[in-house]
């Protein structure tokens, strides 16, 4: 049987992943949609896609990361640099993915991925001081 701490924990690891994973999704939806004009099912679907195929990945490598040096903040050293590698690894991966399913879009597919994951790595660096998670 699990023992009911491992599994409150494990709930609280699986509930911040959503969260994160919820916001991101909001603000580069709505980057993608109000700073770069993508409307159709297909386009936002594309941009919904990248973020969940990298998200999920990138928090839990921070975390893991963090977990490892016993820094509780990502703007702390180790856990900020990581943080940095992963964020470009993201935009990276997202512009492919972009560039791959939206191909009408490929001129513009890095700049999308690169703004949109700016903007949710601010407002995620912001709600993290805040304490919101």
């Amino acid at each position: 049987m699990i023992d009911t701490a491992v599994a409150r924990a494990a709930g609280a690891v699986l509930a911040s992943f959503a969260l994160a994973l919820a916001l991101t999704l909001a603000i580069e939806l709505a980057v993608a949609a109000l700073g770069f004009g993508l409307r159709t099912r297909r386009e936002l679907g594309s941009v919904a896609l990248a973020n969940v195929l990298t998200n999920p990945a990138l928090n839990l490598v921070l975390m893991v990361v963090m977990a490892l040096t016993g820094q509780r903040a990502p703007i702390e050293p180790a856990p900020l640099a990581a943080l940095a590698a992963l964020e470009c690894t993201a935009v990276i991966v997202e512009w492919r993915i972009l560039v791959w399913a939206l191909p009408e879009h490929r001129s513009r597919a890095l700049g999308i991925s690169l703004t949109m994951n700016a903007a949710s790595l601010l407002v995620g660096i912001a709600a993290h001081a805040l304490r919101v998670w």
